[in-house]
């Protein structure tokens, strides 16, 4: 599934050009699944530029449908433009701007390369009768859209990440019946409180058989992480969109989400952000819903909002969602949605403003093509702060400004955030580092914790990989990084964990790697990867190929390692003559430097930071003043 995503600015609801233009460029209308707009009216029960303009897109859209498959009966072609979602909320106050965000989908062949990126699904619920708005009656029904939704999506409800509904309201002239509230405007609460709650069902957050009526838009301790609900008087139903990240994506985006805590709560945008691992000048849109705090205060302070007898105070609150967008934004632009770029050079720049660190590491799409298959090897790249922050390495002129590089190969757990954590720490060194998902042909995307059936599923993973195969996905690493402008291509090494500490071992043989860091490498004396180059010889046979200088850190409890391996790791390090120290720590078990592991040993781990410092200090900062 390929997913694009086009935002385009209107001056009024009825303004299709920037659809025009885009259907000119060689968008196919038949591909349009979701539509999403902000229209300039009053966001309330009588704001009908929401049916203008979902009416307006709706002929157009039968129209071009209906010249790119002539072929079609009218009924078809107008039952396909009918199918799209279509959700305009009212209101642009503030700064707001109007516009449309335009989804489409596309199938792709079986050899279309797939990356970890955006999958989207959709569905309609049928109509409701008025009485059912805003009951436990219309959660269910939207429930099961919902996981329709996420059924045609491909996802697991872990890897959603945002649901948008749009959703009835009750009018004056639907009173006939006993109904949930009397009251329209009420009525839209209602309906978007029944709605979200649906989504909360369907995601596995709360549970339908504990749920009643009276629950809905007063037990504010129920609700949905990743739902945003619309409510209006333009449809009869619900229409429900539900975005995602799985590995079967062919798409150059990627979505994110956090949950608000307040109408002010930068950090919920920057942790957003932050999670899909991609620079803020690549925002494509920040869908955020909040309202004023009914508590009458917000961060201890008091708000008017809910005393205005002029704004209702659903609609005063917009210009604040845009406040912390823009606050969390280089360029104001409101996604949590990235574009990865097709050109590298895009992908890299350096981040500020995200999170308390001065720098930030970010995913790097297509570090080079790998030379086994033709792959993009995906990679988590961070780099040294910028000069204005001090840096000692950092303090030379740009055009001087080189620095040595470290590649971080990832334990059996993917590029997770203790990898991603490390890469950060030698940021902060001064190293350009990176960490190359090695993983990228079995599992793209793929990371993970430290459950038992974690730990089943990334030894599966290794279980698949292949000496010839990880060392070309080295080779390519290395090669990014030597056309790096801020990177001494003499100066380059690399250190991995687990089975990185494995993988390192062998990436020791390549001539560009001067500095090594294995830690506890199961395996060494004993296997190599697949088949490929290594022959069915161990990965300790290619010890006299090592090129640079190597550091073994090695726990003396750990079962995966006996003592014995050890030794003989460091025997033949001295027979080949190769510069090495082995570093061996009692009472320490395997994975004892990852502090998010139930082995780690803070002791054991402090001391190897510090050797590891030394080691490529050492090494490589003697490199870069040669």
């Amino acid at each position: 599934m390929k997913v694009n995503v086009h935002k385009i600015p209107q001056s009024s609801p009825d303004d299709l050009s920037g659809l025009k233009t885009l259907i000119a460029e060689g968008l196919d209308p038949a591909t349009i699944i979701a539509i999403m707009g902000k229209t300039e009216g009053n966001g309330c029960v009588n704001d009908f530029t929401r049916g203008f303009a979902v009416q307006t897109l709706k002929t157009f859209l039968s129209e071009q449908i209906a010249v790119q498959q002539g072929n079609r009966s009218r009924e078809a072609v107008k039952s396909a433009a009918e199918e799209i979602i279509y959700v305009m909320s009212g209101g642009t106050e503030g700064v707001l701007s109007p516009h449309l965000t335009i989804f489409t989908r596309q199938e792709v062949s079986p050899d279309t390369p797939r990356r970890w990126g955006l999958v989207l699904g959709t569905t309609h619920t049928r109509n409701f009768l008025p009485q059912e708005i805003g009951t436990v009656a219309m959660v269910q029904e939207v429930a099961i859209g919902v996981q329709q939704a996420i059924d045609s999506a491909g996802l697991k409800r872990e890897d959603v990440h945002f649901v948008q509904i749009k959703c009835p309201l009750i009018t004056a002239s639907q009173r006939e019946q006993p109904v949930r509230s009397s009251n329209s405007y009420q009525s839209m609460a209602y309906s978007r409180g029944a709605s979200a709650l649906g989504v909360a069902v369907a995601m596995g957050e709360i549970d339908l058989a504990q749920l009643t009526d009276a629950d809905i838009c007063s037990n504010y301790s129920l609700y949905s992480s990743v739902a945003s609900t619309s409510a209006g008087v333009e449809l009869q139903n619900c229409e429900i969109l539900v975005l995602g990240n799985a590995s079967h994506s062919a798409s150059d985006f990627v979505i994110a989400h956090s949950v608000m805590t307040h109408a002010l709560d930068q950090d919920a945008v920057k942790q957003a952000i932050a999670h899909t691992r991609q620079p803020i000048d690549r925002i494509i849109n920040i869908f955020a819903k909040a309202e004023a705090d009914p508590s009458g205060t917000i961060l201890g302070r008091r708000h008017t909002m809910l005393d205005d007898s002029d704004i209702n105070h659903t609609r005063m609150v917009n210009i604040r969602v845009v406040q912390h967008g823009v606050s969390a934004s280089k360029d104001g632009a409101g996604g949590i949605g990235f574009r990865f770029s097709e050109n590298v050079d895009d992908a890299i720049d350096w981040l500020s403003g995200v999170g308390d660190r001065l720098f930030n590491g970010i995913l790097v799409e297509g570090v080079g093509h790998d030379a086994v298959g033709n792959l993009q090897i995906d990679a988590y790249l961070a780099e040294p702060p910028s000069p204005q922050h001090g840096n000692d390495r950092s303090a030379q002129p740009p055009q001087a400004d080189r620095h040595p590089a470290i590649i971080v190969i990832q334990e059996i757990f993917g590029v997770n955030s203790h990898i991603r954590d490390v890469t950060d720490r030698f940021a902060k060194l001064g190293y350009v580092a990176i960490a190359p998902a090695i993983y990228q042909r079995i599992a793209p995307g793929f990371e993970t914790g430290y459950t038992p059936e974690d730990i089943q599923l990334g030894r599966k993973y290794k279980e698949q990989t292949r000496v010839d195969e990880l060392l070309s996905d080295i080779r390519s690493t290395i090669a990014y990084l030597s056309a790096k402008p801020n990177v001494d291509p003499d100066a380059i090494g690399c250190i991995g964990f687990c089975f990185g500490g494995l993988v390192v071992y062998l990436a020791a043989t390549l001539p560009e790697i001067k500095a090594t860091a294995s830690f506890y490498g199961a395996g060494i004396s004993n296997w190599s990867p697949g088949i490929g180059e290594s022959s069915g010889k161990p990965t300790i046979a290619y010890t006299p190929e090592i090129k640079g200088t190597l550091y073994g850190f090695f726990g003396m409890e750990d079962p995966s390692i006996p003592p014995d391996h050890v030794d003989q790791i460091e025997a033949a390090l001295q027979q080949s003559t190769i510069p090495h120290r082995i570093f061996r720590y009692a009472n320490a078990q395997h994975g004892f430097f990852c502090d998010q592991r139930s082995s780690y040993q803070p002791e054991a781990a402090a001391d190897a930071w510090n050797r590891v410092q030394e080691l490529f200090s050492s090494v490589l900062d003697n490199h870069a003043k040669a």
